[in-house]
């Protein structure tokens, strides 16, 4: 059992230094931040030529499952009709937060609003991981600035989903809108 444990620990640190913003990194996060949620669906582009994200994704949400005891749903997405219809299918689930893992190609600023929309209609926080999407409609942007991990919420968007946010989470956060 303490050998399970240590290579977890182990696992977690060393995806925190290879991956800045790892998926078990995000989970504790938003475990911290939105206790209730049970499931984290994860949205992320998979290139339709070469891309192998989906691989790297699993690897990743296979120990994130374990040390933050939230289940990780995996929706990779090459185009718009294709967020929007996996966006459905996970609205499906209970007690969910969607985290955006934004790209340049894919995964864009208006992807993250039009992504925050359609979730903020069926009461699901999104959560991304770049800087500013707040002000496109997440709940929450976590991402690394100077080797530090930053986190900036919306509370107007708070207000709107009726979510309590501890306040010894909103004292760690940058306040982008209220």
């Amino acid at each position: 059992m303490r050998t399970k444990i240590f290579a977890l620990s182990l696992m977690l640190v060393l995806c925190g230094s290879l991956y800045p913003q790892s998926l078990s990194q995000l989970g504790f996060i938003i475990k911290k931040a939105v206790p209730d949620i049970e499931v984290i669906a994860v949205i992320f582009g998979e290139p339709a030529i070469g891309g192998n994200k989906t691989r790297q994704m699993e690897s990743e949400a296979r120990p994130a499952t374990l040390i933050t005891k939230k289940k990780f749903v995996l929706l990779p997405c090459q185009t718009r009709s294709e967020i929007a219809q996996k966006l459905y299918e996970a609205q499906k689930l209970k007690k969910v937060a969607f985290i955006a893992i934004t790209d340049d190609d894919i995964i864009t600023p208006s992807i993250v609003q039009f992504i925050a929309q359609r979730a903020g209609e069926s009461g699901f926080p999104v959560i991304s991981n770049r800087e500013k999407d707040t002000l496109q409609g997440a709940l929450l942007s976590i991402f690394m600035q100077d080797g530090k991990i930053q986190k900036h919420i919306n509370k107007i968007i708070s207000a709107a989903l009726e979510l309590t946010i501890p306040e010894e989470f909103l004292a760690e956060c940058k306040i982008d809108a209220e």
